[in-house]
């Protein structure tokens, strides 16, 4: 079966590229402005273009989509396409280095919101308010989306997130309820997804609730 292309229109500009340097290291054609991706274990090794190959240097698990784009604009200037990093990502999948799109993202650790954000239940009610620590934003959350937001530490996967939940509450998640879930973040101005300024972390993460008071 043909591995599933990345979906540009989901705007996940704000995902952290993977490390690919456990298992794959670049190095110089001789005679050539290339650079080849090898295996570390083995003989498979591909071709990509010089500004392909200084992307791919930036595959440290610690860069987003965005970011990598950025820097490769200002290291070759307008020649470089608005979507290389997601065309890069589609190549790396096609050459079998990657899976697709579909089995990875679920690999992508979720921001932490601690230091900017805190839950309190509300009392005679199993609904969360999620406050910002700073500015006036309050939205009320469900008690599954309270226990999902608890895990919002920096250090759980949406994978892990979504079995916790799952395990929290039987047959009352759907499959794709941390996502859903992030995406309420994004409209809610609690994540941000074009303005990734920090060099590390998958997300651009909202420092203060602003005036809006607002309700999920």
């Amino acid at each position: 079966m043909n591995p599933q292309p990345l979906n540009r229109q989901n705007h996940y500009d704000h995902w952290i590229c993977p490390d690919l340097g456990t298992y794959w290291q670049l190095a110089k054609v001789r005679v050539s402005d290339k650079v080849v991706l090898k295996s570390r274990q083995g003989n498979g090794q591909f071709p990509f273009s010089p500004v392909e190959g200084f992307a791919l240097r930036h595959f440290t698990g610690n860069l987003a989509i965005a970011q990598i784009q950025r820097r490769c604009h200002q290291q070759f200037g307008e020649s470089v396409s608005e979507t290389l990093v997601w065309e890069l990502l589609q190549k790396l999948i096609e050459f079998g280095i990657l899976a697709s799109e579909e089995e990875t993202l679920t690999d992508w650790i979720c921001p932490d919101l601690t230091p900017y954000w805190t839950l309190v239940p509300i009392p005679d009610s199993d609904q969360i308010l999620f406050k910002a620590i700073e500015g006036n934003l309050r939205v009320i959350f469900s008690a599954a989306e309270g226990y999902a937001l608890a895990c919002f530490t920096g250090e759980y996967t949406i994978l892990d997130i979504q079995t916790r939940c799952e395990q929290q509450f039987p047959r009352q998640i759907s499959a794709d309820f941390i996502e859903v879930l992030l995406d309420k973040f994004i409209e809610l101005n609690i994540l941000a997804r074009d303005s990734l300024e920090g060099e590390s972390g998958s997300w651009n993460v909202e420092q203060s609730g602003g005036d809006r008071a607002g309700n999920s």
